[in-house]
């Protein structure tokens, strides 16, 4: 098994060939027989069920990151969902102005809606004003899904 940045580097390029966005890239039962790669994929416009299958065809046909997996592996091609990961900078820059739910590693969860990102900094708009809150002391940062009409009623 070769380092997941090596791999991420990869499907990467075969997801921008293919004109869609590598959102992101996990693997789980390393150590099983049969370890699992999940491909988060993105494009303008949204992600739909015959996307995913494009794509996964096309991996398995063409037998693409076999060699990274060390055989034999469960493909799953996924859209990240409406209620995404953001932990990469251009995540955080495309859902500025959005509102999110960010987990504590401390078991805290703040609600806000995102500033900006510097330097791994998640800054938040929050009710009682801005808070400023750093990739170490976070487990994950999800954008939340809310209707038209609760965005409108959202304060400003």
């Amino acid at each position: 098994m070769t380092e997941i940045s090596e791999l991420r580097k990869e499907v990467e390029n075969f997801l921008m060939q293919e004109g869609y966005e590598l959102w992101d890239v996990e693997v789980s039962g390393v150590h099983s027989p049969n370890p699992v790669l999940r491909i988060y994929i993105e494009k303008p416009g949204g992600v739909g069920i015959e996307d995913c299958a494009y794509i996964n065809r096309k991996i398995r046909l063409q037998g693409l990151f076999e060699s990274h997996m060390g055989g034999d592996f469960y493909l799953e091609v996924s859209s990240p969902g409406v209620e995404r990961k953001l932990f990469l900078p251009s995540h955080f820059a495309r859902y500025i102005g959005r509102p999110v739910r960010v987990q504590m590693k401390n078991g805290r969860i703040y609600r806000g809606f995102v500033q900006s990102y510097e330097d791994g900094i998640c800054i938040l708009r929050v009710p009682q004003g801005t808070i400023y809150i750093p990739e170490e002391g976070r487990v994950n940062v999800r954008v939340e899904f809310t209707s038209p009409l609760e965005e409108k009623r959202k304060w400003k």
